[in-house]
């Protein structure tokens, strides 16, 4: 490495005498003023100053950007230990052709911020003028980086104020990025609160981590309660975290991005209904032929926790859309978990391990799996856990070229997807191997019916699957139409509330006459298309309104809609205005009427208190550990708390994987000796004994009961080698209980139980 003793500070003439090798070495300095604390003091650009570096800087100290002043970067700029760059409001800093790279060996410059105003809506920014172009200083400050380069910082864009990070007044700064790379750093950006749309982009920039740089927790861009963001033919490569992360967002990750050798791509967490119903997010392009985004060795050996998309509830208005995405060679490419409105479709998975999986996801319906293709699937390609009774497989292509998969679709017992899987006059038309590779129902599982064409399939094509377990194959005539070659939305008259009104009128009496005629196929499926409809109106109009800031016939509307739902919708728009006390005084009247409910209402009053105490709100002891218990059961709203807990104690989730039998359990491919274990407490219901069975190990297995209703551990014992064990319950009262298992490597599984008297 190349280096240079100075006795004193370098000035910013004498680095242009030596930036040539030091820009052909692209090694930082380790000996000069600024990496062992001294400072050369705050550097400042002052208002109405435009200034532009074109030679070679050091900045050994912090630099402010006043309002109504600019700086333009075109050179290298060399950033010592913990530096600061703060972009005020009214003030623009543009990075062109630049970079700014740490000084100080294995010392990280700190980062830019940049100010917002979170009462105003963003300025409009003239990229090509690197000068201040609004008159009002008083608006958000901008960041432009045009085939610029950030290396070796910490979080090296932050919205807000450095000097007052929590004053949420200061959030909602402009970054605009174009043909940028962020090397080598801990985060790339992260983007706070912010009630408008935002102006802020990322177009064909990189987020990585070379080869060798040790950069701990590395990740790419981490998004709260902002909506708006665009994201496209961006790459994100060799991040020990995620690509993408994020809470109560919207954004567009459309075209291009590549998320390669990341441990996971993009999460998406939910703290409440609707927080995002201001913006959509969509990930993946709206044709075909446009370039798709790639997810590619999203996977770590070992590591449950690897992943294409998590999803931890959506926003309930918008779907969240997953389309035309290519999934290879990774675990879990997406998991969507808790209450959740989606359409994934057209994308194609291979090598990956399993398909696509879902977690009580409830029981609003179009929902839907549609027009994907599975190749080479380790395990099951469709694996839906818990309540989904809104969700529908259609048209995926299911092949495999090798003998690495058990079935298609596997539903485990308590499994439920939607009762009707297509219709009389438009079959699922799912393409199997064969028809005994299509369908694994376990006992237990909701029986469902499933419309299969009866015409000629393709060349290795099963459209009609053996009927065994609980499901009942109807075939049908050939529908004449190729839903995946469908792409207009479909038209549902006026956006209005007189509309919506009619068409829930539609509805019920579609689906009175389908319940006084069971047996009727035809008018179950017209009913099923009545209440579609009636949803997609709903929806359409909610988020009209709230684009609008018309909450109050939001929430009319939402009112009318009626049932537990609409009471939960409702809190949600409250939350979503910032009203904790409306909210709140909604909360006191909602009708607890199950444990599930009642959960609800427990995350409800944390996020009230949260909007309350704005800032950084701590969770109390027993807040987390009802959350953390709350996490692990089945209820949909179970991802509420785990966005709360991802949030604010950087918690993360992951599910065990479901094992259908024995002789199903499958080894894991980056790991040929790991098997998944199997779990089982039975009887369950129990009421003074039970049977635990869990992996056989020479290694001390924990196992803690932690009781549902008061948040304490109940009862604490290591478990014997032998893998099974008859436990003693009279002793405890009845509840609700979450079993922890914690093996010695500190890896956890949980199971539920429930103790009745």
């Amino acid at each position: 490495m190349s280096s240079f003793s100075v006795a004193k500070a370098i000035s910013p003439c004498q680095w242009a005498t030596i930036y040539e090798f030091l820009y052909l070495d692209r090694k930082p300095f380790v000996t000069v003023a600024g990496c062992s604390g001294e400072s050369s003091g705050t550097q400042t650009i002052a208002s109405g100053e435009h200034i532009v570096w074109d030679t070679p800087k050091a900045l050994t100290g912090n630099l402010v950007i006043e309002p109504n002043a600019s700086l333009h970067i075109t050179c290298l700029v060399f950033a010592g230990e913990d530096v600061v760059i703060q972009v005020k409001r009214g003030g623009k800093l543009t990075i062109e052709n630049g970079e700014i790279r740490r000084l100080c060996e294995d010392k990280n410059w700190a980062g830019i911020w940049v100010e917002g105003h979170r009462g105003k809506e963003q300025p409009a920014v003239n990229i090509s003028n690197p000068q201040v172009n609004y008159a009002d200083p008083n608006v958000a400050g901008i960041l432009v980086l045009l085939n610029a380069t950030l290396n070796g910082g910490g979080t090296v864009i932050q919205d807000g104020r450095q000097s007052d990070a929590n004053n949420w007044d200061y959030f909602g700064g402009v970054v605009i990025a174009e043909n940028s790379s962020f090397l080598n750093n801990q985060r790339g950006a992260a983007f706070m609160s912010y009630p408008f749309s935002t102006k802020s982009y990322f177009l064909n920039c990189d987020f990585i981590e070379e080869e060798g740089a040790d950069i701990q927790n590395s990740m790419g861009i981490t998004v709260w309660n902002t909506i708006g963001l665009q994201i496209n033919h961006c790459g994100f490569f060799n991040l020990d975290k995620y690509g993408i992360h994020g809470w109560d967002f919207g954004a567009s990750i459309k075209q291009g991005n590549r998320f390669v050798n990341t441990r996971r791509g993009i999460d998406i967490y939910s703290t409440y209904p609707l927080s995002s119903a201001n913006g959509a997010t969509v990930i993946g392009p709206d044709q075909f032929n446009e370039p798709h985004n790639l997810f590619e060795n999203n996977f770590i050996p070992n590591n449950p926790m690897a992943g294409g998309i998590l999803v931890e509830s959506t926003d309930l208005i918008f779907d969240l859309k997953i389309q035309h995405n290519d999934f290879y060679n990774s675990r879990n490419p997406i998991l969507v978990s808790g209450e959740a409105f989606y359409t994934i479709s057209r994308n194609t998975f291979f090598k990956c391990f399993p398909g696509v999986r879902f977690f009580s996801t409830g029981t609003d319906g179009n929902n839907q799996l549609s027009c994907n293709t599975f190749g080479d699937i380790t395990l099951f390609s469709v694996l839906p856990s818990g309540n989904n009774s809104g969700l529908e497989v259609l048209d995926n292509d299911f092949y495999y070229q090798g003998n690495t998969t058990f079935k298609s679709i596997l539903l485990q017992p308590s499994s439920v997807i939607h009762s009707l899987q297509g219709r009389l006059n438009n079959p699922a038309d799912n393409c199997f191997p064969s028809p005994t590779e299509a369908f694994v129902v376990l006992n237990g599982a909701a029986p469902f019916t499933y419309f299969a064409d009866e015409v000629s399939a393709p060349p290795n094509c099963t459209l009609v699957p053996e009927s065994f377990g609980q499901f009942e194959v109807v075939e049908v005539g050939d529908a004449g139409t190729d839903d995946c070659d469908l792409n207009a939305p479909m038209f549902f008259g006026d956006t209005t509330l007189t509309n919506l009104i009619a068409k829930r009128a539609e509805w019920a009496a579609a689906k009175n006459i389908a319940l006084a005629n069971p047996g009727d196929l035809l008018l179950q499926g017209t009913a099923k298309e009545a209440y579609e409809t009636k949803e997609a109106v709903y929806r359409s109009l909610l988020g009209k309104l709230i684009a609008e800031g018309a909450y109050e016939q939001a929430e009319e509307a939402i009112l009318q809609d009626g049932g537990q739902r609409a009471l939960r919708w409702q809190i949600g728009l409250r939350l979503l205005q910032g009203d904790a006390a409306g909210a709140q005084q909604l909360l006191n009247q909602f009708p607890q009427i199950d444990e599930a409910e009642a959960m609800f209402a427990y995350i409800m009053q944390v996020n009230i208190n949260r909007l309350q105490n704005e800032g950084v709100y701590e969770l109390s002891a027993q807040e987390e550990m009802r959350l953390h218990a709350i996490a692990y059961t089945s209820t949909p709203y179970r991802s509420y708390a785990r966005g709360i807990l991802s949030l604010l104690k950087g918690e993360e989730f992951m599910d065990p994987m479901p094992v259908a039998t024995e002789a199903m359990q499958a080894t894991n491919p980056g790991n040929p000796e790991e098997v998944l274990p199997r779990y089982q407490v039975f009887p369950n219901p129990a009421q003074d004994r039970v049977t635990i069975q869990y992996p056989a190990s020479p290694e001390p297995l924990l196992l803690e009961m932690l009781n549902l209703q008061s948040g304490r551990v109940d009862m604490q014992l290591t478990l014997p080698a032998e893998g099974r064990y008859e436990l003693d319950i009279h002793t405890l009262l009845p509840g609700v209980y979450t079993l922890v298992f914690t093996s010695a490597a500190q890896e956890t599984h949980l199971e539920k139980l429930v103790i009745i008297k």
